[in-house]
């Protein structure tokens, strides 16, 4: 409350209009404080309407502040195991990578011994191409040989099977003159000559006869006498066993 010391009045009119005008100033001075009073009332509503929306609101950021830090450090977590992962992965990626590059050195070094190997194998078979052609022509060389000894060996065989029926039928022929000078043993010997003529001309004519036209044995005249048939077998024989030599040469080479 205010202290008033209040003046000497002259007279009462002057006393009574100093507390007229000093209730009046109070009374003023009441209202102003009243109004001054609801204003702040009022501000104080609005000023405690602010602060507990910003207080609801910085309670919901707050919120969703520790909802974002419990969703950061889950992250932080995941990420973290994510990194230890990734460092193991690292890891085990360049002991992979060490690896393969320790097989592709070895796979380098393997293909250079297998191009040496073809190297080696293309060189090897040029030469067996070179062989196998030399041994061609000698297979060939060889092949014609034998058809040529198996020509001859024919022509042989042949021969052989002409000069046996002709040497039996030389024997029939002997045995039917032996049976016929035992029946007539006064014929004329010229008679005996003329016919021992006829039969080794006939024989003759025979062997020619069969005889293929490149025959490498020539027929000879036969004699007439009984042994007109050993030249002509020694002469088989012979070329038999020339045969043979030549047949055995050939296969040698």
């Amino acid at each position: 409350m205010m202290d008033i010391d209040p003046p000497k009045f002259v007279s009462k009119d002057d006393e009574i209009q100093y507390w007229m005008d000093l209730a009046h100033q109070i009374h003023r001075r009441k209202e102003d404080i009243e109004r001054e009073l609801e204003e702040f009332q009022e501000n104080s509503q609005l000023l405690e309407k602010e602060l507990e929306a910003s207080l609801e609101q910085a309670e919901k950021a707050n919120r969703e502040l520790r909802q974002r830090n419990t969703r950061l450090a889950t992250e932080v977590e995941q990420l973290r195991t994510r990194l230890d992962q990734q460092t193991t992965d690292c890891v085990m990626f360049q002991g992979k990578a060490q690896e393969l590059q320790t097989q592709h050195d070895h796979l380098v070094k393997y293909i250079r011994e297998l191009e040496q190997k073809n190297d080696d194998l293309e060189r090897a078979h040029r030469i067996n191409g070179v062989t196998e052609e030399e041994i061609k022509a000698k297979l060939n060389s060889a092949i014609e040989k034998i058809a040529l000894l198996e020509l001859e060996i024919d022509e042989i065989e042949a021969l052989k099977v002409i000069v046996q029926r002709l040497m039996d039928e030389n024997r029939d022929l002997k045995q039917e003159i032996q049976v016929q000078e035992r029946h007539q043993p006064d014929n004329d010997k010229s008679a005996d000559r003329v016919r021992n003529h006829v039969d080794s001309n006939k024989l003759q004519v025979e062997l020619e006869t069969h005889m293929p036209p490149n025959s490498p044995i020539v027929p000879q005249s036969i004699p007439t006498n009984n042994t007109a048939t050993s030249p002509l077998k020694s002469k088989i024989n012979n070329t038999l066993r020339k045969t043979k030599r030549m047949f055995c040469f050939g296969s040698k080479k």
